[in-house]
């Protein structure tokens, strides 16, 4: 019946998922749990800081969009990778999407679309390429671009 190639060994379920989630994670399959781990504690970050932003002037509704596009994109990562119900080729096409909606609204000139759309490619780069950097909270209302600090500009 089983052949000299054939072997059978016991194992657990547990021990089993362990070991695939391993070799998936290894040959970059899949995200870390340490990855995944910082992307949950940057969202949680993000999310205080928008909750306490003041929409004013011309920095504070900037950086709310651009922050309105990293929880969005941070929440469609984090679930679809949870729920496996992304593969890499449609992370990359997502990106490419971002980028490309970027552009476009550069062309229409529209400074709050850009600010969206730059939020949701900066966590599709980074979910790309496992980026563990503190991701930039705020958007620079004139130069149209991820900022370390709050630049307020004008008032509204």
């Amino acid at each position: 019946m089983g052949g000299a190639r054939d072997s059978l060994f016991k194992t657990t379920d547990l021990m089993f998922v362990r070991q695939l989630r391993e070799r998936l994670e290894k040959e970059d399959l899949i995200p870390s749990e340490q990855f995944l781990a910082f992307l949950y504690r940057e969202r949680v970050r993000i999310a205080n800081i928008h909750i306490r932003l003041h929409q004013d002037s011309a920095g504070g509704l900037a950086s709310a969009m651009y922050q309105d596009g990293l929880l969005h994109a941070l929440e469609d990562v984090l679930t679809s990778t949870a729920l496996g119900a992304k593969r890499r080729e449609t992370f990359e096409a997502d990106l490419a999407q971002a980028k490309q909606n970027v552009e476009k609204m550069e062309e229409r000139k529209d400074p709050i679309e850009v600010a969206y759309w730059s939020g949701r490619t900066e966590i599709m780069k980074r979910f790309q390429s496992r980026n563990r950097a503190s991701i930039p909270p705020y958007f620079h209302p004139y130069r149209l671009s991820p900022h370390r600090k709050f630049i307020k500009g004008q008032a509204l």
